[in-house]
């Protein structure tokens, strides 16, 4: 279902096992709704293979989008995450049991904890242009500089992202070295940085 905010009336197109059923005109509110049921209804020994491991990875990538689209409300099985801040989607999805220091600058945006204080669980999220990724050089100095969670928004004009690394595509090169420059400098005042706003 979706409707474009500049038309009067929105669209509902069902698709099953990747043909289009239906498409139709209806009233909706502003904005896109995606709804997934019996995925593999279709692939009997895919589902029957579905055990409750790959179903826990399942529900991990939907909160990974979760994350980096807090604007969004991801609604998985009974469990909804409406449309909120940054801040409350983190606290939705980890609980208070972190509490993230928040710094920023033109390109970065970083949530993080420190070594040094008492959070438990491990937390370490890069996304460059809202999709996670593997980025080891930052990876390498958010480990040297006493990181221990973080989650890290990076925003670069696409020529400036290698995403070719590997074939699946989650290890990507940043052309630009001024990204590690800018988190390495705003991570150096982390003592007197305010919590995430």
């Amino acid at each position: 279902k979706s409707r474009y905010r500049e038309e009067s009336l929105g669209g509902k197109i069902e698709v099953k096992g990747g043909k289009i059923l239906s498409i139709s005109p209806i009233p909706f509110s502003e904005g896109t709704a995606v709804i997934v049921n019996s995925l593999f209804f279709n692939t009997p020994v895919r589902r029957k293979a579905f055990d409750g491991r790959e179903k826990k990875r399942l529900i991990q990538t939907v909160k990974t989008f979760a994350l980096c689209h807090p604007e969004v409300t991801f609604k998985i099985n009974e469990e909804t995450l409406p449309a909120t801040s940054l801040k409350e989607r983190i606290r939705q999805l980890f609980g208070d049991s972190i509490h993230f220091n928040y710094a920023s600058s033109e390109v970065v945006k970083l949530l993080f904890t420190s070594a040094f204080e008492e959070e438990r669980k491990k937390v370490s999220y890069i996304f460059v242009n809202r999709r996670v990724v593997t980025v080891p050089e930052i990876e390498k100095l958010l480990e040297e500089l006493r990181v221990k969670n973080y989650i890290l928004f990076i925003d670069l004009p696409p020529q400036e992202v290698d995403v070719n690394v590997t074939p699946s595509k989650e290890r990507v090169f940043l052309k630009d070295k001024k990204v590690l420059k800018e988190i390495e400098e705003i991570l150096k005042s982390r003592v007197s940085l305010p919590s995430i706003p």
